[in-house]
């Protein structure tokens, strides 16, 4: 079993957000914080045919803030090597997560969800839709704003190789 769960990460990620759902309600309950995370990440991407140099990524992200319940994840982002060659390199990013409570101050979001990438340039465009994995961790102080530090692994229905994108960025209790 242990076998398989290696082989599909995403089978092992829905397993632990299907334990979280149903987390005991005394640990759901909402704080007085308002419900939306948002800020703004430098991401490298890693694996196998990616330059991080060429695939850097600048996004900005949102979280509806709803502890240790499924909810939504979005981010958006553009490549600015691309914006140097003359192309618009962006990526969508929706997911699911449940927003696991740590501290008061510290949230760890496991994320499934759908990658969609599109590439215009003068001669033309492409896109490519996929799916990815992964996990964020934000930490806060007392005035509402935090760092986010995440990794997911992506894969594409063109491209069999999957690539990781690691990310750091500030976040904002709205």
């Amino acid at each position: 079993m242990a076998t398989s769960m290696q082989q599909n990460p995403v089978k092992a990620l829905l397993l632990v957000v299907a334990c979280f759902v149903t987390w005991n309600d005394a640990q759901a309950q909402e704080p007085a914080s308002p419900p939306w995370l948002a800020g703004a990440s430098v991401g490298l991407t890693a694996g196998p045919g990616h330059r991080a140099s060429q695939t850097a990524l600048v996004s900005v992200h949102w979280t509806h803030y709803r502890p240790n319940r499924l909810t939504l994840d979005a981010t958006l982002g553009i490549m600015p090597r691309a914006l140097l060659d003359g192309a618009l390199g962006v990526m969508a990013r929706p997911a699911l997560t449940v927003p696991i409570t740590v501290t008061r101050d510290v949230l760890v979001l496991p994320l499934a969800g759908v990658s969609v990438s599109g590439a215009a340039t003068r001669w033309g465009s492409g896109s490519a839709v996929g799916y990815h994995t992964g996990m964020a961790v934000m930490w806060f102080d007392r005035a509402n704003f935090g760092l986010r530090l995440g990794a997911t692994r992506h894969t594409f229905s063109r491209d069999s190789r999957p690539f990781w994108l690691i990310e750091a960025g500030l976040t904002k209790r709205r």
